[in-house]
């Protein structure tokens, strides 16, 4: 009796701060995207001034045929390129930009930190003064989440792979 009533507190407690949590980060979200934030890295508008004039405007980029005017949530598969010429080096499997970082965040998964291959094509465009040894994040360690599992579903789940409890 005792056990399954420990069980039950635990599960509710696990549930609870789940919600608790998901409550809390909506909330900063969706402030965020409906005062419409202009942010740091100008991720979300290009701002202009017209010649002559005192006064900045904003002008919502644009993600494929999503706009940051419309949706804080449009995104694209992000790529390693040199801005001036425009050559694209690498797209970047799994990860992605948009209006805000975090909503292009939560759209990622980790899938190019399991293969070897992707991060060894990564590593060069880090900005590291020596090389690093990294190695590829061990697929066998995954219990409830997948390779390909977005960053927002793991916060869902608190990003914890799995709960211990001792009674």
């Amino acid at each position: 009796m005792f056990q399954v009533q420990t069980e039950s507190l635990i599960s509710d407690l696990r549930q609870t701060m789940a919600n608790d949590f998901t409550l809390s980060f909506s909330t900063i979200r969706k402030t965020t995207q409906s005062n419409a934030l202009l942010n740091g890295q100008l991720t979300n508008y290009a701002l202009y001034q017209l010649s002559g004039s005192i006064y900045t405007n904003a002008a919502p980029y644009e993600y494929g045929d999503c706009s940051c005017g419309s949706s804080a949530t449009c995104i694209s598969q992000s790529k390693i390129m040199d801005y001036y010429s425009g050559t694209i080096y690498l797209y970047v499997p799994g990860i992605y930009i948009g209006c805000y970082i975090i909503e292009s965040l939560l759209q990622s998964d980790l899938r190019c930190f399991y293969n070897q291959s992707c991060i060894d094509e990564l590593q060069p465009f880090l900005a590291s003064f020596s090389q690093m040894n990294v190695s590829a994040l061990d697929k066998s360690l995954l219990v409830r989440f997948v390779e390909n599992s977005t960053v927002q579903e793991m916060m869902d789940e608190l990003m914890i792979e799995t709960w211990n409890s001792s009674i």
